[in-house]
């Protein structure tokens, strides 16, 4: 375990506080290929229910499906490391965005009326490129919104492949 104290204020991390986990984490493998774009889905809270859905849409657009349950820290980051791009909904599996390549993108899924900048944050930290897609609430799910499942609207997250991709 390594602790650091944080050089600005907290969930505020900053290019160098970037670098230094990037340096400390260099162990695992990465992946061959250049141009990788990984989507990685939720399995606990938070889930985007309609994935099933998007999946066409996302291997059209050349994007991998991962799961990190189950994955040691290692796997985990080859998962992500030197990605051009990453989509996902907010969870702890962002973290690993400080491994995908410099200049990439994130598009981060957000649960209806749950605003959390840690991400949008990390990604300028990262120097990444961000935007982010509000999802729907289910049907008679009034739970709250930051365990809720939640829908993704495949026309706006096709809008915003296209643009991140340059095919708009």
């Amino acid at each position: 375990l390594v602790v650091t104290s944080a050089p600005g204020e907290v969930c505020e991390p900053t290019a160098r506080t970037v670098e230094s986990l990037r340096a400390m984490l260099r162990g695992a493998e990465s992946p061959a290929g250049g141009d990788r774009r990984v989507y990685i889905a939720r399995r606990g809270r938070r889930r985007v229910a309609n994935e099933a859905e998007l999946a066409p849409l996302l291997a059209r657009h050349g994007v991998e499906p991962v799961a990190m349950e189950g994955l040691s820290l290692d796997e985990q980051i080859a998962r992500v490391r030197g990605a051009s791009c990453v989509i996902a909904p907010h969870g702890a599996a962002l973290a690993h965005i400080i491994h995908a390549a410099r200049g990439a993108a994130l598009a981060e899924l957000l649960a209806p009326r749950y605003f959390n900048p840690s991400f949008f944050v990390l990604a300028g930290a990262c120097g990444m490129r961000y935007g982010a897609i509000e999802g729907a609430r289910l049907a008679r799910d009034w739970r709250d919104p930051s365990t809720a499942d939640f829908r993704v609207d495949a026309d706006e997250l096709g809008r915003m492949l296209d643009v991140v991709f340059g095919s708009a």
